[in-house]
């Protein structure tokens, strides 16, 4: 078999390494596919044109977080006007898709149906005083228990930041979680416990939706955050759901989770394997370029196919930033603002 020729992977357009942040978005798309990690985030490049499901997910967390500020802002319950001033915030810029559109049923008139089952819900919640909002739309960044090496990738429980790593003797840095938690929230008939609330949109609620939380490197982060913020105990995390289909919904489905310590310590235990596996790769990218992110096949049918599969298709460093140059464009990620929102 012939060697590789390393010189045909360079990576000529601009790359940006990890910061010694990151949040969950970032980590579990490496750790799905490393090449659609380095497109993403690596290298931040986003398609144009709407995705709908997300269009609408936007939407609707826009009003659920406009209708908890202005509520505490004014001091008082859900009334309409502050409904109605939600809804036209969510509906702002919104793209109807095309009828022949296989989420053509995500449009705004279903947005303002789920909209207005999510009011109906808030103001059962207020009438009956059994949970209390203390924070909402809430951004964290964290200290984590490790440091990493940005050289070879090392991570260590058992040294500080600023000390040598053991294999390179490059500076140790503070590994920190961020992210933004949608609200904190109190359960007054639950000894006053302590829980995070997060909001999700979905077109499939079959017998085993609820098992996907549980392990969840999201929702085990955002118990970890709670604890690490209030200096309580969190009690567990309460997953809404909103679903909706082209002939039902909008419905909107609770869970609960808690995580045991254990577990707590094998989500941690993941993170910090996984933030090395990343720094290992970087450390790795002037000799290999972009042969330094393997590819994880398995991944390239997710959410109905991988957007960058035909860049992963080519023959070379040079068709793949030809493909991302022409298909893809400049799109930075913010944890602490998913929206893409400008003051």
């Amino acid at each position: 078999m012939k060697p590789i020729k390393l010189s045909s992977w360079k990576i000529n357009l601009p790359v940006f390494p990890p910061a010694e942040v990151m949040d969950n978005s970032t980590l579990s798309e490496y750790a799905r596919c490393p090449r659609r990690g380095l497109y993403r985030y690596g290298m931040r490049r986003g398609f144009t044109g709407t995705n709908f499901p997300i269009q609408f997910g936007l939407g609707y967390h826009k009003y659920r977080e406009l209708i908890e500020e202005m509520m505490v802002e004014q001091d008082c319950g859900l009334t309409d006007e502050i409904h109605d001033k939600a809804l036209e915030a969510a509906c702002k810029g919104f793209i109807q898709p095309p009828p022949e559109h296989r989420h053509a049923h995500n449009d705004v008139a279903r947005l303002i149906l789920s909209c207005m089952a999510a009011r109906d819900k808030v103001i059962r919640e207020r009438e009956q005083g059994k949970i209390v909002v203390t924070k909402t739309e809430d951004s964290f960044d964290l200290e984590l228990p490790f440091v990493l090496c940005s050289n070879c990738g090392s991570s260590y429980l058992d040294k500080e930041a600023g000390d040598d790593c053991t294999k390179c003797t490059t500076k140790l840095v503070r590994a920190r979680h961020g992210g933004r938690v949608d609200q904190f929230i109190r359960f007054v008939s639950l000894q006053d416990g302590e829980f995070v609330r997060d909001f999700k949109t979905t077109g499939l609620m079959g017998k085993t939706y609820d098992l996907r939380f549980e392990p969840n490197g999201q929702m085990q982060g955002y118990h970890w955050s709670k604890e690490e913020l209030s200096g309580k105990k969190c009690s567990g995390v309460l997953i809404e759901t909103l679903y909706n289909t082209k002939t039902k919904g909008p419905e909107i489905h609770q869970t609960y989770k808690s995580f045991s310590p254990g577990q707590q310590e094998q989500w941690l235990a993941s993170y910090m394997m996984e933030r090395q596996i990343i720094q290992l790769m970087w450390s790795r990218v002037e000799e290999l370029g972009y042969l330094a992110f393997p590819q994880r096949t398995q991944a390239c049918n997710d959410f109905g196919g991988c957007g960058y599969r035909e860049a992963c298709l080519s023959s070379g460093g040079f068709e793949i930033e030809q493909w991302l140059s022409n298909y893809t464009n400049e799109d930075e990620w913010d944890f602490t603002n998913p929206d893409g929102e400008t003051e």
